[in-house]
C-alpha cells in the first residue's frame, strides 16, 4: 500500500502505527481525534492548514517512514 493523499487517517493509523511518528511532526494528533480518523490525509493536512507542498513532504516522509513502495512498469520503485 503506498500512502497516498487519499489514504485514510483511521486505515493508515491501523497498518502502520509508526505513521502516527510522521502525523505528529506536521501538527496533526489525527490519533486522538475521532474526527480525524475518518479523514483522508489531504483533508486532515488542509484542516490543519498544511501547504501543498507541505502535503507532498509529508506525503514522501510517510512513505518512507512507514517502507511502503509503489510499482512502475513492472518494477517497484520507492515512493516519492
Amino acid at each position: 500500500m503506498t500512502v497516498k493523499k487519499t489514504t485514510m487517517i483511521g486505515e493508515l493509523v491501523e497498518k502502520y502505527p509508526e505513521a502516527v511518528e510522521v502525523l505528529s511532526d506536521y501538527g496533526m494528533q489525527c490519533i486522538g481525534c475521532r474526527m480525524g480518523m475518518g479523514e483522508t490525509i489531504e483533508q486532515g493536512a488542509l484542516t490543519h492548514g498544511l501547504s501543498k507542498d507541505d502535503l507532498k513532504e509529508l506525503l514522501r516522509k510517510m512513505n518512507e517512514k512507514t517502507g511502503t513502495t509503489k510499482k512502475t512498469k513492472g518494477k517497484e520503485k520507492r515512493a516519492r
